[in-house]
């Protein structure tokens, strides 16, 4: 997952809020589905969480999300090793 393609996603669901005049559920690549209400923009985490994203806290959910991806992937690869 890139750290810069990760960025310009949650940028965009941020543009997206702004211009939305009712309620949406998107997916939108790199990040999975997004919730947009009321101009407000909530994220559903590959564990089910719900995460809301606003302008000052985009590189926490940035730093959520490039984790969330790398644990899947650990994950993924010891179940690899466990069943090889």
């Amino acid at each position: 997952m890139e750290t810069t393609r990760v960025r310009e996603a949650l940028q965009t669901a941020l543009l997206l809020s702004q211009v939305a005049s009712s309620n949406h559920k998107v997916e939108i690549f790199e990040i999975g589905e997004v919730y947009i209400q009321d101009h407000a923009v909530t994220i559903i985490t590959a564990d089910g969480r719900m995460r809301t994203l606003n302008q000052t806290n985009v590189e926490e959910r940035l730093d959520e999300l490039l984790a969330d991806h790398d644990e899947r992937r650990l994950r993924a690869r010891l179940q690899e090793m466990v069943f090889a």
